[in-house]
């Protein structure tokens, strides 16, 4: 860690971005899923990624989720993995989310505790 104001700084971006992401920005998840396993150890590069967030986020502020009602429910979910995603430890990063009526609900993304070793 460069600077414990540094890594104090840090850590407040990332839980601003989590809690935009939480419930209603569902594109942030990826981006704060992979930044926010740095916040230990912050650096100035950490620094210069997450305020490249805060300007994506700054340019996209008129996205919104929008529901609209139609008369069958239909849900749709996707998954998916980067397989060993992480070269130093192997391990994959996995995410998922859930539509209803074409409309996001339930969305993830998160870095695997353990290393798969196949995909069955």
């Amino acid at each position: 860690s460069e600077s414990p104001e540094l890594e104090s700084k840090c850590r407040q971006i990332v839980g601003c971005i989590m809690y935009a992401m939480l419930g209603t920005r569902p594109d942030l998840c990826s981006s704060i899923s992979l930044l926010s396993r740095y916040q230990n150890c912050a650096s100035q590069q950490l620094h210069v990624c997450l305020k490249r967030v805060l300007r994506y986020i700054k340019g996209t502020v008129d996205l919104r989720i929008v529901y609209k009602l139609y008369n069958d429910i239909m849900l749709t979910g996707y998954a998916d993995a980067d397989w060993a995603g992480d070269t130093t430890d192997r391990k994959s990063t996995s995410g998922y989310c859930f539509l209803i009526y074409g409309c996001i609900v339930s969305w993830a993304s998160k870095k695997q505790s353990t290393v798969a070793l196949s995909t069955d």
